[in-house]
């Protein structure tokens, strides 16, 4: 993978008398280089148990025990190869497209519990580590509502809703995304107000070139197959639902995939669960390893 020779190469020449630094309050040492004041990536120590395949390791710094929020690669033997600037970053991997190595990853707003979703935008870099396509859900063409009035991350212009779970690259130039959607329902099904708040969890497929939507499936326009009821005893509804600022989330995109077949794999953090669903949206089958058992509305498997 040529990732890792293009930026070793220059690191060769710039970063030189490194230092560590581990008297801090942070619970993640870092370096430094007199030759590049203000560069400090995060120390790694790798330690292996057996055979491990070929590569390198990548990952997005974060959280209160991190020095800066950054995108890092490192080699398996803890020396760094590749470090971005600074920012609120997530979902970042390897992956290929167009027969072509590329990095992805979010950048944008992350929002912690009791929210846990983001806003922002997924960057694709090429071998070279430059930025060759941006995958959006503009506000001026996908209108949502996000937690105001606590917080109108809309204020940031041009404002994207992708939120920060998934960014998978098809082998046929496209990449599932999630996105989240602030909106009125009734709860009092479930115990909360009838002019209750919830989080709409949506599901899309987007063109990576141009951003053109060609699938989608929204949670809330399939309750009648993955009812709210059924989140309650992994995901209470406690105190939240009574206002937009703070929602209850039940769905909770992690992950999207495909099937051979051409339907999609869904999984979803508080149902504790995976679902299959078809192209036309009707859900297929579900799987749920909580001790709860779910429902299976289409063809009764389990």
């Amino acid at each position: 993978m040529r990732f890792s020779g293009v930026v070793l190469a220059s690191l060769a020449s710039i970063l030189v008398h490194a230092q560590n630094n581990t008297n801090t309050t942070s619970s993640w040492p870092w370096q430094t280089f007199k030759s590049r004041p203000g560069f400090e990536p995060p120390v790694l120590s790798v330690n292996k148990t057996g055979d491990t395949a070929p590569g390198v390791i990548t990952f997005p710094q974060s959280g209160g025990g991190a020095h800066n929020y950054s995108l890092n690669i490192f080699q398996e033997d803890g020396e760094l190869v590749w470090q971005s600037g600074y920012g609120d970053y997530a979902a970042f991997r390897v992956s290929e497209l167009f027969g072509e190595p590329v990095l992805a990853y979010f950048s944008g707003i992350s929002l912690t519990e009791p929210w846990g979703f983001g806003y922002g935008v997924i960057y694709i870099l090429n071998q070279q580590y430059e930025s060759i396509y941006n995958v959006t859900l503009w506000n001026e063409t996908y209108p949502l509502e996000s937690i105001y009035p606590l917080y109108d991350p809309t204020q940031y212009q041009p404002f994207s809703w992708v939120d920060m779970h998934e960014n998978l690259i098809t082998p046929e130039g496209t990449m599932f995304i999630a996105a989240v959607n602030v909106t009125p329902w009734d709860l009092s099904s479930i115990g909360g107000p009838k002019d209750g708040w919830v989080v709409d969890s949506i599901a899309l497929e987007l063109n990576v070139t141009n951003s053109e939507i060609l699938w989608q499936w929204s949670h809330l326009d399939h309750v009648d197959e993955v009812s709210l009821e059924s989140a309650v005893p992994t995901y209470p509804l406690g105190e939240l639902g009574k206002n937009s600022s703070y929602p209850w989330g039940p769905f909770h995109i992690n992950s999207i995939e495909r099937f051979e077949d051409g339907s999609y794999l869904l999984s979803s953090r508080h149902y504790c669960s995976i679902y299959k669903v078809f192209q036309n949206g009707t859900v297929a089958w579900t799987l749920n390893v909580s001790s709860h058992p779910s429902s299976h509305p289409s063809d009764g498997t389990h």
